[in-house]
């Protein structure tokens, strides 16, 4: 306190030429105009990244599918479910098709579903998808004139969640 060390106290007069010189500043000379531009530069959003995934199908998981559609159509119309005609028709039709198109690469993005196998690539777009329904085994993705069974086995869980997106939240789930 009576050292040498410490800074002197400002008197009355110094603290009041402060203040007078702080009002005399006009708040003019501190405001910032920004100009906004007509058009923003920033390019859009990203696409998100397609889902990839490739599918075996295995006689067990395409009877499966066929048997839980024909239970659906079954409580729809009221006909009759016969698990013998399940197995004694799918089976050949398993069969076939699995010699035309052993392996199915899937690419599914905001656009639609595209699969390739060595027969071809056959593309649908989400407009031309009727509905997504989803069974145990997986979903069925029915179109005018077929379908697509996409096995939850083959997806991980974003992917799946990605597809929950793209597909049902798109086209009506009569499940």
């Amino acid at each position: 306190m009576f050292g040498t060390g410490h800074p002197r106290p400002l008197h009355r007069r110094e603290v009041a030429m402060h203040v007078v010189r702080q009002q005399e500043r006009r708040l003019d000379s501190h405001t910032l105009t920004v100009d906004v531009p007509d058009t923003p530069q920033a390019a859009p959003p990203p696409d998100p990244q397609p889902i990839r995934f490739d599918v075996v199908y295995t006689l067990a998981e395409y009877l499966g599918f066929v048997r839980d559609h024909l239970a659906f159509l079954r409580r729809r119309t009221g006909g009759p479910l016969v698990s013998a005609w399940v197995a004694l028709i799918g089976t050949p039709i398993f069969f076939i098709k699995k010699r035309r198109m052993p392996r199915c690469a899937f690419r599914i993005d905001a656009h639609g579903i595209e699969r390739t196998t060595r027969a071809g690539t056959l593309t649908r777009s989400w407009a031309d998808i009727q509905v997504v329904r989803r069974y145990r085994r997986g979903y069925l993705v029915m179109y005018d004139m077929g379908a697509m069974l996409i096995p939850c086995r083959c997806m991980d869980r974003e992917q799946e969640a990605a597809f929950r997106r793209l597909g049902i939240e798109r086209r009506p789930n009569q499940s």
